[in-house]
């Protein structure tokens, strides 16, 4: 997912060729930066919209990147392909696990040990499955759910616009589910909602939030997605920005607060980006891996040090300082990064270098 091989890249009109292309890696840090502006408050009022097109670009360049491959792999090397794919999240989500379990188990307390032993291991378990278990965690599963999903229903329906609009029902619904929650208030739809949230957790933040992302990355790797026109593309990508805004303004006139998650127009307007990010030419850059690394630290570290360290900024300063909390959780992510680089050279001969790589 984050940890991606030399990537497939395309030239325009021609055959996919494997190639590095230190681009995707540079677009991953800056995402993962978004995430954490998100995350720590840091946006003037103007910004928050914009910051949202971070998660569902990741999800739609982590499923063009195994897509790619799996278009020209024979079925056995799909299966094997796929298994790698699994693994390798299983490895990153395993691992944090347990190195953020401490903090995670004092952020989860009362959800994991309120109730009897039965209880907690099925809340732990769904966790896992349907949301975070160690904070902003969700991305990982939902992105292997999602990868799953995709491509046993393309497999089984053999009809991608009908995978289509199962994967754009589930975006529509969670879009419902998040920024439009106050309209569909007392009607049956927001009841089954509900009803589901109550189960599972929150939609927003799991699997169905990937369904859509994870399908255009397959059609963009299917080259199913394209535009000749550079002024309409322009034109277009305005468009869906203006109404962006728009909607954003439209929602918050709704309940008064910016507590929203998933925009109708994201779907444009990340397609049209992404649209844009293929059309810039492969770029060769050895040092980019360093980025895309410390992206995936930022990536699952983060949530869990972002309440410890807000904590103690608001006992010191009495108040929220969201740049501060920013720049803090970014220097600590960067410090844990290069830690696990200095271990890992360290150690490279030996068998726990190996496992310090699944770190990223």
């Amino acid at each position: 997912m984050l940890r991606e091989m030399p990537v497939p890249t395309k030239e325009f009109g021609s055959v996919s060729v494997v190639k590095y292309d230190s681009k995707y890696d540079m677009i991953k840090f800056i995402l993962s930066l978004l995430v954490l502006a998100i995350h720590s408050q840091l946006y003037p009022m103007l910004l928050y919209p914009w910051l949202r097109i971070a998660v569902p670009l990741f999800f739609i360049m982590s499923s063009n990147f195994l897509f790619l491959k799996l278009q020209e792999a024979s079925i056995d090397k799909e299966k094997e392909i796929l298994k790698k794919f699994v693994i390798r999240n299983l490895q990153l989500y395993l691992c944090w696990f347990v190195i953020l379990l401490p903090i995670t188990v004092y952020v989860r307390k009362e959800l994991w040990f309120s109730n009897g032993l039965l209880a907690n291991i099925l809340s732990v378990l769904k966790s896992f499955l349907f949301g975070s278990t160690f904070v902003a965690s969700w991305f990982i599963t939902a992105t292997v759910t999602g990868v799953l999903i995709i491509y046993f229903l393309c497999k089984l329906l053999q009809n991608d616009y009908l995978v289509f609009f199962i994967s754009f029902f589930a975006f529509c619904v969670v879009t419902l589910a998040s920024s439009y929650e106050y309209v569909i208030a007392d009607t049956f739809v927001f009841a089954v909602i509900d009803r589901y949230i109550d189960i599972f957790g929150e939609l927003v933040c799991s699997f169905p939030a990937a369904l859509f992302w994870v399908f255009i990355g397959k059609l963009f790797a299917e080259q199913k997605i394209k535009i000749n026109s550079i002024s309409l593309f322009i034109l277009l990508i305005l468009c869906s920005c203006i109404a962006l805004f728009v909607e954003w303004k439209f929602v918050i006139s709704l309940d008064g607060t910016y507590n929203n998650d998933s925009y109708f127009m994201l779907a444009p307007l990340c397609v049209l980006l992404f649209l844009g990010i293929e059309k810039i030419k492969p770029v060769c850059w050895k040092n980019s891996v360093y980025f895309k690394r410390l992206s995936t630290i930022i990536y699952v570290v983060h949530g869990s040090l972002l309440p410890v360290i807000s904590l103690l900024i608001s006992a010191v300063f009495q108040i929220r300082v969201p740049v501060l909390s920013f720049v803090l959780t970014f220097i600590c992510c960067l410090a844990i990064y290069i830690f696990i680089e200095m271990l890992i050279k360290r150690y490279c001969r030996y068998h726990i270098g190996k496992i310090l790589k699944m770190l990223y």
